[in-house]
């Protein structure tokens, strides 16, 4: 999602006793974002649902678009607020406000959703979890199952009926349980397109390379061609191919200097300038560092082999 950075200002204070009943861990509500609430943060973490409208989620010095099936889950002592996009449109939204030891009395000492994921089954779902980027989004085929368990949550809630408490719990692992799931598949689908993106870039350099190796190839003019940074694509390139940008330069030269001294008669010092080395010394050291043979060598085996 587009983000803006905003002048920050001291956030309000919101205590867990301000919503939780006596004795309980837990509150929900549904409630009409106005543009009247202050930004805030609180000692519990909390997961929000956008069920209807458009506005904003301003988290510490950014804001961030949202919309219907956005899901965003707020750290403990994270600053934050919602605003709808005007003052005339207010944005609905679904707040479910948990402490651990409402899952668990043994993490009666967990402070915020990191903490949570990192207990037990959870930690192998979100390795690197950030609760800046935590948001997950249901789309439209997907809305009416999480919608219909968020409503079946806060009936629960309300209505307070014999072992409500014990329903909510389940509710609620079921409602985190979901997150992560979405969570994953975003992570799935990031690391798809990152692949394919790394794929076209490496491609395209490999291809240049390949066309143009006889000349003064830079590694900036490589990297002009792919729209990404010199340094980024040094990485990338010694990721995807094992070898460094030079390395692999003078790999390609070595390569077609050999399918010369197979193929032709020239020189040595022919071929040397033709596949971009002025200097004849500097050639044969690379060659043999490369092939572990001299280019006479090499022009000799293949001699032998074809009388």
């Amino acid at each position: 999602m587009a983000n803006t950075t905003l002048d920050t200002n001291k956030p309000i204070f919101f205590p867990g006793q301000r919503y939780f009943r006596e004795g309980e861990s837990f509150f929900m509500n549904y409630f009409w974002e106005n543009g009247n609430t202050p930004f805030h943060k609180h000692d519990f973490f909390e997961l929000t649902y956008v069920k209807e409208g458009h506005g904003y989620h301003r988290i510490g010095e950014l804001t961030y678009k949202v919309t219907r099936g956005d899901l965003f889950i707020i750290n403990h002592s994270i600053p934050h607020v919602f605003m709808p996009e005007t003052p005339h449109s207010p944005l609905l939204v679904i707040n479910c406000v948990v402490k651990p030891e409402f899952i668990d009395e043994d993490m009666s000492s967990v402070h915020d959703f990191q903490d949570l994921f990192m207990y037990n089954l959870f930690q192998s779902f979100v390795p690197g979890y950030n609760s800046y980027d935590a948001d997950v989004h249901w789309q439209v085929h997907e809305r009416s199952e999480i919608e219909r368990l968020l409503a079946e949550m806060y009936e629960e809630y309300t209505q307070q009926k014999k072992g409500y408490l014990t329903v909510l719990r389940g509710h609620v692992l079921h409602l985190l349980i979901a997150i992560l799931r979405k969570m994953d598949d975003k992570y799935k689908t990031q690391s798809k397109q990152y692949d394919e993106n790394t794929r076209s870039e490496i491609q395209t350099v490999l291809k240049r390379i390949e066309r143009d190796f006889q000349k003064d190839l830079r590694i900036e003019d490589l990297a002009r061609a792919a729209f990404i940074s010199k340094s980024y694509l040094s990485r990338l390139f010694k990721e995807t191919t094992g070898l460094t940008i030079i390395e692999y330069i003078q790999t390609i030269r070595i390569e077609k200097s050999i399918e010369l001294l197979q193929s032709t008669h020239w020189t040595i010092a022919q071929i040397a300038e033709f596949v971009g080395y002025a200097d004849i010394k500097h050639f044969t050291n690379l060659f043999k560092k490369i092939t572990g043979k001299s280019p006479t060598q090499v022009r000799g085996i293949h001699s032998n082999q074809n009388p």
